[in-house]
């Protein structure tokens, strides 16, 4: 055990000195942003090509979510859907039938989204916070629901809207819900690359649904940092007290 104790002490006080310098290097104080190009008005410049920029205002929907399965056009960019499968299940000798969790599980479908001269990368659009609603039937073309796959139909219980196949063992349904209802305004810092604005995971904060200036971004970036350097250095106290500990006890 004290041997343990040691090993993983000197283990996690290795791990924060080898990452450190990577943590305060000089193009991590910024969260990324070093010569990031502040665009006033979003729009594409050959000289920007391949250089992060950050651009800011109202983003405007080209194109709508579509889900291709079910044949079923939405009015929003982002729509996520939730499959649940009927199935028998056995409680404390008592056979149940429930709707329960798919495989496949949750699905998310995206439009075609641009902000000025940018088309957004979906990997901004993934990190849309959950501002949406649960889709109910006015916010589906008639004509479409009319035509769904066959087997398929409208169920709508009480405050519910679901497309389904029925209500028998191995039955699927879904429901969907729009991530975000209303106006995009959104300020994100990414990588300008053949007219799309390319996500990066080297920017700590990069999207925002708000406009916000420059020296936000940044400050943003360094607290990013300085949570990380508190987070690192608290593994570092631990190691330092386990291999205290383990020395400690071989020494009795």
């Amino acid at each position: 055990m004290d041997k343990k104790r040691i090993f993983f002490g000197i283990l996690m006080i290795v791990f924060f000195f080898v990452l450190l310098p990577g943590l305060f290097n000089e193009s991590k104080n910024d969260g990324g942003l070093k010569g990031a190009i502040y665009l006033e008005e979003p729009k594409i410049k050959p000289e920007n090509e391949g250089k992060v920029v950050i651009i800011s205002g109202k983003a405007d929907i080209v194109e709508n979510a579509y889900d291709n399965e079910m044949g079923l056009h939405f009015k929003y960019p982002v729509v996520f859907r939730r499959k649940e499968i009927r199935k028998e299940k056995r409680v404390d000798d008592k056979v149940e039938i429930k709707w329960e969790l798919a495989p496949e599980g949750y699905t998310k479908f995206f439009g075609i989204i641009k902000l000025g001269d940018f088309k957004i990368s979906n990997e901004f659009l993934k990190r849309l916070s959950n501002s949406g609603k649960n889709l109910d039937k006015k916010d589906f073309n008639p004509n479409e629901l009319k035509n769904l796959p066959s087997g398929f139909h409208v169920d709508t219980p009480i405050f519910e809207f679901y497309v389904t196949n029925g209500n028998s063992i191995g039955d699927i349904r879904m429901r969907y819900s729009s991530v975000h209802d209303g106006p995009l305004i959104m300020t994100l810092a990414g990588i300008q690359k053949n007219g799309v604005l390319e996500y990066s995971d080297k920017i700590s904060y990069s999207s925002f649904e708000k406009k916000v200036t420059y020296k936000e971004m940044v400050k943003k970036g360094e607290s990013s940092t300085f949570l990380t350097f508190g987070f690192m250095l608290l593994i570092a106290l631990i190691g330092l007290a386990l291999l205290i500990s383990g020395i400690r006890g071989s020494k009795k």
